[in-house]
């Protein structure tokens, strides 16, 4: 199976200046670790998983946690198959966010209203 990394998977620094990833079409916040970045960003470009152990030497040990770590992504929709157009995914779902995260909903609208109120000048 060869991958991709999502064009809707974006990222915001957090508080502790940790990269929180998020797909853009259906939500799924994931704090994502430095060392678990360079496999998102290993798929960049189309690759398969076979080629991601030999570029990065990872042992027999190791697959499984990495096969468990790229299945979390793929399962979040951060690494897809290369023919995938996710879009297509919320129209087969009668354009229903599937997967929405409450917590990041929240924070968004937060910072919406945040957004808002500081626009405003107060007039005495």
């Amino acid at each position: 199976m060869n991958l991709t990394k999502s064009k809707y998977l974006y990222y915001e620094m957090n508080q502790e200046n940790k990269k929180v990833y998020y797909h853009a079409l259906f939500g799924n916040v994931r704090l994502v670790e430095e060392n678990n970045e360079q496999l998102l960003d290993f798929f960049e470009e189309t690759r398969s998983i076979e080629e991601l152990y030999e570029q990065l030497k990872i042992t027999e040990e190791e697959k499984q946690v990495v096969d468990e770590i790229i299945g979390d992504y793929i399962e979040a929709f951060y690494l897809v198959e290369d023919d995938c157009d996710e879009r297509n995914i919320l129209v087969e779902n009668n354009n229903e966010y599937m997967y929405v995260d409450d917590d990041m909903r929240s924070r968004l609208e937060n910072k919406l209203i945040y957004s808002i109120i500081k626009k405003f000048k107060i007039l005495s």
